[in-house]
């Protein structure tokens, strides 16, 4: 029997759909605490571990989003679940890499809805350059706001949008239910955070055929093929981002060739990952 343990699995947000995700493919029980009769425990995300810190019982299974490197008392909660976890799950290389060094660790697949997430028939021109951001900004800037604040200072021609709070730009909250008309409204999405676990949103515009500007270095990010209409900076750059998103304006691109980039994500397959890699332990 395996359990998951989420602090919340019925709203809109992010980690609840993620959790959803793992019900519907697995038939696991949920629940907001570890199940001791259970054989194997799964934390979704790492940050449930801290609420039990004393559970031991049975396998201890942690799904891991990313390191945050400027909040100490996060980076203590992931610290001390890559240590004590029997299994460490990810979807970017680049943490699995890291976690592989404190014992098992298994890349999962980021489950994109891609039938969602769909191009425009219609092509949609704007008078100016429709730039997007998106997410939320927290305290310890690794959105890249700062930089984006400057974007918005010195391209007053132009529009620079963002889906979510927090944005020194005009801000709307699109539901989860509406969230790809933002992306099939832009002429490119750029992702100017420094840390990330996934991200989802450049996988949601490249899945509505949407051109993006992207950081090396951060999250699966550099797993993403290339292909034309898809940039890449060093991440934190203002100059290069900045670069990167002239560039992106003026290339031609194919919808359907920068959504073919995003095939090998869905949520099925999320799901699976985590049924093999728990199978694969012997469990």
């Amino acid at each position: 029997m395996t359990h998951i343990v989420a602090i919340e699995w019925d709203t809109d947000q992010i980690l609840a759909r993620f959790v959803r995700y793992l019900i519907a493919g697995t038939g696991w029980s949920v629940s907001t605490k570890p199940d001791p009769r259970a054989d194997v425990n799964v934390f979704m995300p790492y940050l449930c571990w801290a609420h039990y810190p004393e559970f031991q019982q049975g396998h201890l299974v942690a799904w891991f989003t990313h390191r945050e490197e400027a909040w100490p008392a996060k980076a203590l909660m992931w610290d001390n679940a890559e240590r004590d976890a029997h299994l460490r799950l990810a979807c970017a290389k680049l943490y699995v890499d890291e976690l592989a060094k404190r014992g098992p660790a298994m890349q999962v697949t980021a489950p994109l809805e891609r039938d969602k997430f769909t191009p425009l028939e219609r092509i949609i021109r704007h008078d100016r350059p429709r730039v997007g951001f998106s997410g939320y900004v927290y305290k310890t800037g690794r959105k890249g706001e700062k930089n984006v604040a400057r974007l918005v200072a010195e391209r007053p021609k132009w529009q620079i949008i963002a889906s979510g709070k927090g944005w020194p730009c005009q801000c709307g909250e699109y539901t989860w239910h509406t969230v790809q008309r933002f992306y099939q409204s832009l002429d490119v999405y750029v992702c100017s955070a420094t840390v990330e676990g996934l991200p989802m949103p450049p996988l949601e515009a490249l899945a509505c055929g949407c051109k993006v500007v992207i950081p090396t270095g951060v999250g699966l990010l550099d797993e993403i093929p290339a292909a034309a209409g898809i940039v890449r900076y060093t991440r934190g750059d203002y100059g290069q981002m900045l670069q990167a998103i002239e560039i992106a304006l003026d290339t031609d691109a194919d919808p359907e060739e920068l959504r073919a980039t995003t095939a090998p994500y869905s949520p099925e397959r999320f799901a699976s990952d985590f049924v093999e890699a728990i199978n694969a332990m012997g469990w």
